[in-house]
């Protein structure tokens, strides 16, 4: 059951059909994929209430997730909840190491790079937090303000 920022259940809208060339620009960009660690505890809701107007209409949030998705240009900019995925001895001694509280894993098309970081900076301001990448030792890091 999706929510809005005060916790009720939110309506389905009616999909509307449009033909091809109304919809969504076709892109060739690629996807990329990155973690966003916190150095504290945050959930998608923070990330939700931390968005200015503009970005919030277009935010929905599956809280029980841990999951936010905001619709962009030419994809969705997706944060999920990375604590399992990085369950293991490894990694937990890693992210205890470099006092990482909140994990998340970013799922966005390249082509949407400015609309991506102005919504991470909105995130950023509130929650903190940097993007890592999705490698053993999760670098290089990346400070939002410099993406």
């Amino acid at each position: 059951m999706k929510l809005d920022r005060n916790g009720n259940p939110v309506q389905k809208k009616a999909v509307k059909k449009i033909a091809p060339a109304q919809g969504r620009k076709k892109s060739k960009d690629q996807f990329a994929e990155c973690f966003y660690f916190t150095e504290q505890e945050v959930t998608v809701r923070d990330f939700l209430n931390s968005l200015d107007p503009e970005l919030d209409e277009k935010a929905d949030i599956w809280p029980q997730l841990n999951l936010m998705e905001i619709e962009l240009e030419n994809s969705s900019l997706v944060f999920e909840d990375a604590s399992e995925m990085l369950d293991n001895k490894e990694d937990k001694e890693w992210l205890l190491a470099h006092d990482i509280k909140s994990t998340f894993i970013l799922n966005f098309n390249t082509g949407d790079l400015k609309e991506v970081k102005h919504a991470l900076l909105n995130i950023n301001a509130v929650c903190g937090g940097r993007l890592y990448a999705d490698t053993e030792d999760f670098l290089p890091v990346t400070e939002i303000k410099d993406m």
